[in-house]
């Protein structure tokens, strides 16, 4: 009884399909033209160099999906859809506080928590995501990577997600965090980074931390503290470790003081 139970509980959560409205142009759904207004799981959607539609997402929000994308919808289901994004680009908006939303891409996936943010995959699998409000975490490799608004992050393919910086930063930074990410900047980035940062840039300088020296640590350590002292439970010695429970601490509060 309790198997069938949950079972009935589990496949009343499926929200296919999903309504699609169309701005311009036309759009294709597993390679013919649509015109049922919908698209249900497991379904691939594309777009041409002229059509532009929205995707209404049950109990999540909607999707602004641009020219040449293709998505596939991988998982339709309240607390837990999954899109994969093949190529293009699309916003998503949400609606609900908790949306249970996740992008799936070539070598990582985005796990939305809220807000409205643009996510884009070039031909060559070239990740950038750009996030207007809330925040999203990036999982790449057992490893989880968490980005605020404001900020923008690059992933090449092939490499872990980049650096985050600021979209308002300056050129200086944002060209020594290029270095750094793909370029072998190293400490001469990493010193360029910390001279041109602002306290906006904060964020950056944090996420820098796991990927320096044990000696660029404890500079960026105390850049990072002179303006946000570390919360209760995070030492100079554990962010020196670079320890992920720690960072993540005083990410936590950094964020919601910028």
């Amino acid at each position: 009884l309790i198997v069938v139970g949950y079972y009935i509980y589990d496949l009343q959560k499926n929200n296919s399909p999903w309504n699609v409205k169309l701005i311009n142009g036309t759009v294709t759904i597993n390679g013919m033209t649509n015109n049922s207004g919908n698209i249900s799981q497991g379904e691939s959607l594309n777009t041409d160099s002229k059509s532009r539609i929205i995707v209404d997402v049950p109990q999540m929000g909607k999707l602004q999906i641009d020219t040449n994308t293709t998505i596939v919808v991988e998982k339709a289901k309240d607390g837990d859809n999954i899109v994969l994004l093949k190529r293009g680009s699309f916003k998503i908006i949400n609606s609900a506080l908790m949306p249970e939303f996740t992008i799936r891409l070539s070598n990582s996936f985005v796990i939305d928590h809220g807000g409205v943010f643009s996510i884009s995959a070039d031909e060559s699998d070239n990740i950038k995501i750009i996030i207007e409000f809330g925040f999203v975490e990036i999982g790449y490799k057992n490893q989880s990577y968490f980005i605020r608004e404001g900020y923008v992050c690059e992933i090449k393919n092939n490499y872990p997600p980049g650096i985050p910086y600021r979209l308002n930063a300056s050129d200086t930074l944002k060209n020594e965090v290029e270095k750094f990410n793909y370029e072998n900047g190293g400490d001469d980035s990493v010193q360029k980074i910390i001279s041109s940062a602002h306290k906006e840039d904060i964020l950056t300088l944090l996420a820098l931390i796991p990927n320096t020296s044990q000696l660029q640590r404890q500079i960026l350590f105390q850049v990072v503290a002179n303006h946000y002292p570390p919360p209760a439970g995070v030492t100079r010695m554990g962010i020196i470790k670079a320890d992920s429970e720690m960072l993540y601490k005083w990410w936590e509060e950094i964020e919601w003081q910028i």
